[in-house]
């Protein structure tokens, strides 16, 4: 297999990642953006954000629902978009 080498887009903790496995190959695994499953959906609820696909206050409640305990270790960009939609 050939692992890549991959960082997180939201915490940016480095992490391995076979982008060419089989069983992938036909859609693009959350993987590729996050180490885990809460990051990717964080992530994914700030893009939705950012692209307008969905309210301010549905990211919000969005978030609400996600784990952010590990927040003070995240890119501070990303820190500042999670305070800003919780202010809102």
């Amino acid at each position: 297999m050939n692992k890549t080498k991959y960082k997180c887009k939201i915490c940016g903790n480095e992490y391995e990642y076979c982008p060419s496995c089989k069983n992938i190959k036909s859609f693009h695994s959350w993987r590729r953006y996050a180490d885990t499953q809460n990051c990717y959906k964080i992530f994914m609820i700030l893009r939705d954000s950012a692209l307008k696909n969905i309210s301010a206050n549905e990211a919000k409640l969005q978030l609400q629902k996600c784990d952010l305990s590990q927040c003070t270790n995240y890119y501070p960009m990303i820190k500042n978009q999670i305070n800003e939609i919780l202010q809102e």
